[in-house]
């Protein structure tokens, strides 16, 4: 699954998104546009755990109206769920709950500075929010020291029943247990649990049990890069396996799978 836009606003508003789906032979199989609906300037789109619908997710960047829309695959019934200051990005949990974050200060900036953000889940179907994770909890410091946490990707990682969430203006990516909700282990950034992993500025990011994939957007080889390494949690030891780079750049956004 992915999206498509030609960009995430100006004076006319968002430019033309869609979401689409191309099977394993690369083929185009679905698309759903998504110009004129509340998440236009799409961030993120992915399939719902049971396969039945699609949902999609608006930019909102440090912002107050962070819609997603549910899209049946037939494309005949959308709904619109408007969460306030969440941004970027969502996933899902293995109940379907929809997995995010929000801003803790509403949205927007507070003395010049975007503040922590809070995790959160949601049963889509009842409305029910769940508070799984404030992040000042582990990371106060760093996020008071920069501009705030602008976290701007979260996974459930099935293999270590946790999740993953990337924090971008401190370089870091963090892992907590699921639902207790624990830090386990901090992948860079000024509290890294592994001396030699760091890099500059990180989006998309793919954790697994004793590997990490960290999409670098500012790479020290000619370009955005891909970053892998293959980390021990209990011993605090990491090895650099991977420093990949196509040579081009992608200031924001970017993705590893």
């Amino acid at each position: 699954t992915g999206l498509a836009t030609g960009g995430f606003g100006g004076d006319d508003g968002p430019d033309d998104s869609y979401a689409f789906v191309f099977d394993k032979d690369g083929d185009h199989v679905w698309a759903y546009e998504l110009t004129d609906t509340s998440v236009a300037g799409c961030a993120r789109a992915r399939l719902s755990v049971d396969g039945k619908s699609m949902w999609a997710g608006n930019f909102n960047n440090a912002a107050s109206e962070g819609y997603v829309m549910r899209i049946s695959l037939d494309g005949l019934e959308t709904h619109d769920i408007m969460i306030r200051a969440r941004n970027h990005d969502f996933a899902f949990l293995p109940n379907g709950h929809l997995l995010y974050w929000e801003q803790q200060n509403g949205g927007g900036y507070t003395d010049g500075k975007e503040g922590p953000d809070i995790i959160r889940s949601m049963d889509p179907d009842t409305g029910t929010v769940t508070d799984i994770y404030d992040q000042m909890t582990d990371f106060a410091e760093q996020i008071n020291d920069s501009q705030g946490s602008h976290t701007n990707q979260i996974n459930f990682v099935p293999e270590l029943n946790a999740i993953s969430f990337s924090m971008r203006h401190t370089s870091t990516v963090g892992l907590i247990s699921y639902p207790a909700g624990e830090l386990m282990t901090v992948f860079g950034g000024p509290v890294t649990s592994y001396s030699n992993m760091d890099w500059d500025f990180q989006h998309g990011h793919h954790v697994r049990d004793g590997r990490v994939f960290i999409f670098n957007n500012n790479g020290s080889n000619g370009g955005s890069s891909i970053l892998g390494f293959d980390f021990d949690m209990s011993a605090n030891t990491a090895t650099p396996m991977l420093d990949y780079s196509s040579g081009r750049s992608s200031g924001a956004f970017g993705d590893v799978k």
